[in-house]
């Protein structure tokens, strides 16, 4: 095994921890209505020649979870209308005495909940928890030099 498919899979699993871990802050944070978020969140290792990243990707509105998001401005709808559609959301037709269809109850309530994002935005819901740079850079140095090493004294004792 080369040196680049050994760092990818080392990548790799320290990918899968801690997208593992940012679920389950995401769940512990009690934002993860639909699953929707938590589904989207994924760790990406892309290797390029003798280069290696790992990219850490999730549904756009994950950092307005993560950071909450100030009042003041109408937010983008879309997100806001499949939310309601995951939820399954209606509106009480006996409350408004209108006989709407589905999809004008979801335009509804899209516009209500958007117009109180406007007015008072969202709380903040931290759930990526910011790891130390230092702090990863030794586990992975540590678990790279370790399994590297293995594999150099492996290919020395079979020649």
């Amino acid at each position: 095994m080369d040196v680049m498919t050994k760092v990818a899979e080392i990548l790799s699993d320290f990918g899968r921890r801690h997208e593992q871990k940012l679920k389950d802050n995401l769940s512990s944070t009690g934002a993860n209505n639909t699953g929707t978020l938590r589904d989207s969140i994924k760790f990406n290792v892309q290797i390029l020649g003798e280069s290696a990243s790992i990219k850490i990707d999730m549904a756009d509105y994950g950092e307005f979870v993560h950071r909450g998001r100030e009042a003041g401005s109408f937010p983008p709808v879309d997100e806001i209308r499949q939310w309601v559609i995951d939820r399954g959301l209606t509106m009480d037709r006996n409350e408004i005495g209108q006989n709407l269809s589905l999809e004008q109850e979801q335009n509804s309530l899209t516009y209500l909940i958007g117009r109180k994002i406007e007015r008072e935005g969202i709380q903040e819901r931290p759930f990526i928890e910011d790891l130390p740079s230092d702090e990863i850079k030794r586990e992975l140095i540590d678990t790279l030099g370790k399994e590297l090493k293995e594999d150099i004294i492996n290919s020395l004792n079979i020649n």
